[in-house]
């Protein structure tokens, strides 16, 4: 099947075919963010209420000659991403406008349509976000994403110094915290190896305990916040160095033997990441255990073995749909990984073929 052509006027028809063979096909699931509804008038919305809205802001830009794939949400540009999980329920992701709004006004805007739902960002965390962002060169700035009409924000953190000359080692050995800090309060320290997290983002001591456990080098990317669940995760870019190196932080956050899980749940077991690049969630709410999830490109999971990514997640098979992103959500006492995956419509022109 080819895609239809993703340019503005046809972000929405893309999205419509992504969601279409998914969970769900009344009204009702449409609201739960379960599927497609089939229209049964002309004026019925076959989107969540929230994703048509924001379809709709992107289909309005100035630059509809790229608004279809300029975004770095996804690997073609396409500004929305569907995120299908193993029972076809599905969640997305998308810009916040389309390509003529500066990144730094991009948070703002994301708080803003937050704040229309009734859910705002506590105070707190928003004014960290703010002032973090404040001056610094950003690559996407906020995105937006949803399950349903339910809202939540990504929040780009980035290693950038915010005073002129105040370096932040990207990789190796950072300076340590002040003399007589904890490793928690050292991690969120300028100096620290966290130094990208905003100061005076509200950490409970359980999750800051955690993260000073990270391998150096271990960057903060970006923040999520979805104020309705009291639901906060951080995302890292991990270091090229194994995953043997995360052993202290997963003994630090309970998930000792989360390792085994990857061994037995992948060919090849944990091998099969090697050498490729990483990304880590930390995700937690007001009471509960850390949650805590793998991110790893679906090109190149499987770069010689397209059928691998079916076989890991058989929930995409017959998607007209682009791979972009597995997610392996590791457990706690080793079972094997759950795992979720987003797809983005193919290039104009594309072929759909899952794994690639």
């Amino acid at each position: 099947m080819t895609p239809p052509d993703v340019h503005a006027p046809g972000i929405r028809s893309a999205v419509e075919s992504l969601v279409a063979p998914l969970a769900g096909t009344g009204a009702a699931d449409v609201v739960a963010g379960r599927g497609a509804a089939r229209p049964s008038g002309p004026t019925e919305r076959r989107l969540p209420r929230a994703l048509d809205e924001a379809v709709a802001r992107l289909e309005a830009s100035a630059w509809p000659e790229v608004a279809g794939s300029w975004s770095r949400l996804t690997p073609s540009g396409f500004p929305v991403e569907v995120t299908v999980l193993p029972d076809r329920t599905w969640q997305w992701s998308a810009e916040v406008a389309g390509p003529e709004l500066p990144e730094p006004a991009r948070l703002d805007r994301a708080l803003r349509l937050l704040d229309r739902t009734g859910s705002p960002l506590p105070s707190a965390t928003r004014q960290a976000l703010v002032s973090h962002q404040a001056g610094r060169d950003l690559r996407f700035g906020a995105w937006i994403a949803g399950r349903g009409d339910r809202l939540k924000v990504y929040t780009e953190l980035t290693a950038e110094p915010t005073a002129p000359g105040q370096a932040v080692p990207r990789g190796g050995r950072a300076a340590s915290g002040p003399s007589g800090t904890s490793p928690a309060a050292a991690a969120c320290h300028p100096g620290g190896r966290l130094s990208a997290l905003p100061p005076g983002l509200p950490l409970p001591e359980r999750v800051a305990s955690g993260l000073a456990r990270l391998p150096y080098g271990t960057i903060p990317r970006m923040l999520g916040a979805e104020p309705a669940r009291q639901r906060t995760e951080l995302y890292f870019r991990l270091t090229a160095d194994g995953l043997g190196d995360l052993l202290p932080f997963l003994r630090a956050t309970g998930h000792a033997e989360a390792l085994r899980g990857l061994e037995e749940s992948l060919p090849d077991g944990v091998r099969r990441l090697s050498g490729r690049r990483l990304g880590l969630s930390v995700a937690w709410a007001a009471e509960g255990p850390l949650e805590l999830a793998l991110f790893v490109s679906a090109r190149t999971l499987f770069p010689a073995h397209p059928q691998g990514l079916l076989e890991l997640a058989p929930y995409l098979t017959g998607l007209s749909a682009r791979p972009c992103l597995v997610t392996l959500v590791l457990d706690p006492a080793g079972r094997a990984v759950s795992t979720r995956a987003s797809v983005c419509p193919w290039p104009d022109g594309g072929r759909s073929r899952n794994g690639s």
